[in-house]
């Protein structure tokens, strides 16, 4: 989801920073015809969020802001407290995609505010295929889906039909849940309670920063915010990255390459990991610059 505005009258709209332009206007392709809504890009021009430029265009009319925690292409993250407080203040709500960031960053719904939060397992959170959606408990009783799954109804599970929406967020169920998924990602739910959001953010800076003083001082281009605003990932902007994605890949070195060659340790790996790696991207960085 990239940022989105839904506005009254209403307007949606989304910013190019998470780098699926259409994303919004196809993910909400078969409600806002009928609620009248409109949606609306906020661009960027670049991998870095502009929030002055996105809270611009959020008004009296805009019903919901959609946006990205983190930027999946620079790690670039959002001001979420000056996010939400300044949608508030003209009766906006604020649906936030925290894929790329729950799990290697502190993330408190309650404390945030936000209204509406998604997130999955397959990224930061050491799972498999598991994804999950926070509503804020207030907005309940008054949100009706207008697009859901079978599980949504009040009596799903007698298999009869229902008469009315399930209470809190089961309304929102779409599809059929996978336990066994579930069941994976539980172990690695377990693993990252046992050491603590606080100590996780702390290495994950600690490791980031690694990469950013290494890749500085070969002179290695870094697409990445390189103060403590940058989420888990660091993105680097290397000759024919893809490329070598693939040669660090066969020296058993993951990386991803999504326009920058992005890297994310996590906690569990160790500066000493970092560095075998980045003396392999050096390695070929230097072989593109011959």
């Amino acid at each position: 989801m990239g940022r989105a505005l839904i506005r009254a009258g209403p307007r949606v709209g989304h910013t190019d920073t998470h780098g699926r332009d259409d994303s919004v206007k196809r993910d909400f392709s078969p409600v806002l015809p009928g609620e009248g809504a409109q949606p609306e890009v906020v661009g960027t021009g670049g991998p870095r969020f502009d929030q002055d430029a996105l809270e611009a265009a959020v008004d009296e009319r805009t019903l919901l802001v959609c946006v990205p925690h983190a930027s999946f292409s620079s790690g670039a993250v959002l001001d979420l407290p000056r996010l939400v407080a300044h949608a508030h203040s003209v009766g906006a709500l604020v649906a936030v995609d925290a894929f790329q960031s729950v799990g290697v960053m502190p993330l408190d719904v309650t404390a945030l505010g936000v209204d509406f939060l998604l997130g999955g397992a397959h990224k930061w959170m050491c799972g498999a295929a598991t994804a999950f959606l926070y509503v804020r408990p207030d907005l309940l009783p008054g949100l009706e889906p207008a697009a859901t799954g079978w599980q949504a109804g009040d009596r799903a599970l007698t298999f009869q039909p229902s008469t009315g929406f399930a209470d809190g967020a089961q309304r929102f169920a779409g599809g059929t849940p996978y336990p066994l998924t579930s069941l994976i990602s539980q172990v690695g739910l377990d693993l990252l309670a046992g050491v603590g959001t606080e100590a996780i953010r702390a290495h994950s800076l600690h490791c980031t920063q690694r990469i950013i003083d290494r890749a500085q001082a070969a002179g290695i281009p870094i697409v990445s915010p390189v103060g403590p605003e940058r989420g888990g990932v660091v993105c680097l902007d290397v000759p024919d990255g893809e490329a070598i994605k693939y040669r660090l890949a066969a020296r058993n070195m993951v990386c991803s390459w999504r326009g920058w060659l992005r890297v994310g340790p996590h906690v569990y790996n160790t500066l000493d990991e970092i560095d075998q790696f980045m003396d392999a991207l050096e390695q070929e960085w230097q072989g593109t610059r011959r």
